[in-house]
């Protein structure tokens, strides 16, 4: 069992019971076996009920009566306290203090040797905790109620968020046990800390009473009860270093951070950066194809990564800078002729894999490329039709540089109603390493090699076609 203490500016307050009441009576909080509530009462009854509040929703109660030996009469700071004490009550392990402690200074008279959790701190929805003011002179406030705790050789938990925990180093007790708190699961490990102290006291106790009833100095019984009394307390001490423990996980994880960056290839990865800066795809992909066939794993994980978050994240980039849209004419309504002057006008913007069915009757049609980007960039566009199992070139292979705004249209001349597609590639460089990959590509669009080649090495891909005619 455990008492929870909420310190204040003049003294600390106990939480001397918690009590369930029905779910038509707003939660309250009140000076122990007084009519009196307190004026936080209202913040206690939002804090317990839900929409708003998290202990409902914890424990499934939506009303409480919490009686606490002291005044509290204004801010928040007393939320982490009431949420440690409500899930220890729910889990049966909170200590409803003696019915005698009913005033602040009696709250600081420590009667037992139970554990004692003094925090303070504001909370959120989710279990967040967040930092108050103040802190030093609660803990001031605090001493003769930590003087008894020490001297009842008690245990003294103190939980407060890492930047009040900071502010207050100078003045923790020696022998206290800190739980710095800034998330929920750091509020489950002090509760798990103080659940594996407990199971060790009690095995102390057990070990006491079979010393104090057996005279036998070699008794198996007690051989047995001491080890296992010795590994709890070993134990115990390992949990209680709560901080410790996280201080060499963090050590750990250090460690293990710097074993990774001497593993990782940088140079190599800044090499193949260089490559893709100056254009030169062809050693590029040999690099890439290299590393992929590594057994070092880390090596190969390390360039993985590099193609999906810097090569292929670069190409979606170069095809997202430039506009293709299809324009098409149709002649006006009972219009027998294609003059400008009675044609309507379509545009349709190509921004995925799809293209539309378009009107058999038309005057013209035209693939319309834009550069939008702030660089020039090398644009190569082929024209298919996709006839069954052939693909016949409708607009062979062509490449072209377009400065920013700059556009370039190719006329479309469908003479058969069949499916086209249009396949799109944009680079940085106009070079013909990459060039000779997209005529591969174009020749056979089904064909993944060519097409990952370009995107693998930062080439902007996309293929766009029609269903059906």
């Amino acid at each position: 069992m455990t008492r929870v203490f909420i310190p204040t500016t003049q003294y600390p307050v106990e939480i001397i019971s918690l009590t369930e009441e029905h779910s038509d009576i707003q939660s309250v909080i009140c000076i122990t076996n007084t009519f009196t509530a307190l004026p936080v009462s209202a913040a206690y009854h939002a804090f317990i009920r839900r929409p708003t509040g998290i202990i409902q929703k914890i424990t499934g109660i939506p009303s409480f009566r919490a009686d606490v030996s002291g005044p509290i009469d204004q801010g928040d700071s007393w939320q982490l306290a009431m949420l440690i004490a409500h899930r220890l009550h729910h889990q049966n392990r909170f200590s409803q203090a003696p019915d005698h402690l009913q005033n602040d200074q009696d709250a600081q008279d420590i009667h037992d040797d139970l554990p004692v959790i003094w925090a303070s701190g504001q909370v959120d929805i989710n279990q967040t905790v967040s930092p108050i003011m103040h802190v030093r002179e609660k803990l001031l406030a605090s001493q003769a109620l930590l003087k008894a705790i020490n001297n009842r050789g008690g245990q003294l938990h103190i939980a407060l968020h890492p930047d009040n925990m900071a502010e207050i180093a100078d003045l923790i007790p020696e022998n206290a046990i800190c739980h710095p708190l800034s998330q929920e699961a750091d509020i489950n490990r002090l509760l798990s800390d103080m659940q594996v102290q407990q199971h060790s006291n009690n095995a102390t106790d057990q070990a006491n009473h079979i010393e104090q009833t057996d005279d036998a100095a070699t008794s198996p019984l007690r051989r047995r009860l001491n080890h296992i009394l010795s590994i709890q307390k070993s134990l115990s001490r390992f949990f209680n270093k709560a901080w410790k423990r996280r201080l060499a996980g963090y050590g750990l994880i250090t460690m293990l951070l710097l074993t990774l960056q001497q593993m990782i290839p940088w140079q190599p990865i800044h090499a193949a950066m260089e490559m893709e800066k100056s254009g030169e795809h062809t050693k590029l992909i040999r690099m890439l194809k290299s590393y992929r066939q590594d057994d070092n794993f880390i090596a190969w994980l390390s360039f993985h990564y590099f193609e999906e978050a810097y090569l292929q994240q670069k190409s979606d980039q170069l095809i997202a800078q430039i506009d293709m849209q299809l324009v098409w004419a149709v002649a006006n309504d009972n219009a027998s002729s294609c003059d400008n002057d009675q044609m309507r006008w379509h545009r349709y913007e190509i921004a995925d894999a799809a293209l539309p069915s378009l009107p058999q009757q038309r005057c013209h049609l035209y693939l319309e490329i834009q550069n939008r980007g702030d660089n020039r960039l090398a644009i190569a566009v082929a024209i298919n039709i996709n006839d069954g199992d052939q693909i016949i070139p409708l607009l062979q292979p062509a490449q072209t540089e377009l400065a920013p705004t700059e556009y370039i249209r190719h006329p479309i001349h469908l003479t058969e109603q069949k499916p086209f597609m249009i396949m799109v590639s944009s680079s940085e460089h106009m070079t013909s390493n990459w060039y000779r990959w997209f005529k591969r590509w174009a020749a056979r669009p089904a064909g993944l090699t060519a097409k990952n080649s370009l995107k693998d090495t930062g080439i902007g891909v996309h293929l766009a076609a029609q269903d059906k005619a």
